[in-house]
């Protein structure tokens, strides 16, 4: 059995004690991963909530895509960055924003 594995789409800004991140898994689901240094958890995300207008509106910062992740790496990832207070390169530079729907007139 393999072990589950996560595409980092959007992060949120680092602060001194968290970060957030939106990453999608195997099957297109999407989650918010958070991290403090103490521990991170999994949390699936609704439609609404994956609205990629809305997640840049909101300060998301969308993030090229790489290689998908086993949770265990990612959460190592997140804490080194929580510990050293900086990015790791990985998430440093956002891409733009992809296209959005509002560019396409109604229907």
């Amino acid at each position: 059995m393999s072990a589950a594995t996560y595409t980092i789409r959007y992060r949120s800004a680092l602060h001194p004690d968290s970060i957030t991140l939106v990453v999608e898994d195997a099957s297109g689901g999407y989650h918010l991963f958070a991290c403090r240094p103490d521990h991170c958890s999994l949390r699936p995300m609704t439609d609404e909530e994956r609205d990629a207008d809305d997640l840049v509106r909101l300060g998301w910062h969308p993030v090229a895509a790489d290689a998908p992740l086993p949770f265990d790496t990612l959460r190592s990832l997140m804490t080194g960055a929580l510990s050293a207070h900086h990015l790791p390169p990985i998430l440093a530079d956002p891409v733009p924003a992809p296209a959005s729907d509002r560019d396409t007139p109604a229907h």
